[in-house]
């Protein structure tokens, strides 16, 4: 019931150069977060095999935060790299760009 007014006033993408810069707009939004959730499991899983004081289950369980932090960090950074191949070279169009965090 909360997204049925969204749903009404939407209006339906007149082309494709549209669905693939919406597409696009929200990976822009997207990856940066799913970057930094990758980058913060290795960092905490570093630290929790820093403190585990010789604890094997500690170290399994820090091993995997790490393993997991990178899986997800080449994972992200090579679906952009496969998007941002699309759209610059596939379809000639410049519209992505590269995530960033605001100056202000």
């Amino acid at each position: 019931m909360f997204f049925d007014p969204i749903s009404v006033l939407a209006q339906a993408p007149e082309d494709y150069s549209q669905v693939v810069a919406i597409f696009t707009g929200l990976l822009s939004l997207l990856l940066p977060v799913l970057i930094s959730l990758g980058l913060f499991l290795f960092v905490w899983g570093g630290i929790l095999f820093l403190f585990a004081q010789g604890s094997e289950e500690s170290v399994r369980i820090a091993k995997k935060r790490m393993f997991w932090g990178v899986i997800i960090l080449f994972v992200m950074v090579s679906f952009w790299g496969i998007v941002n191949f699309f759209v610059t070279d596939i379809f000639g169009d410049g519209t992505f760009v590269i995530p960033f965090l605001p100056e202000n």
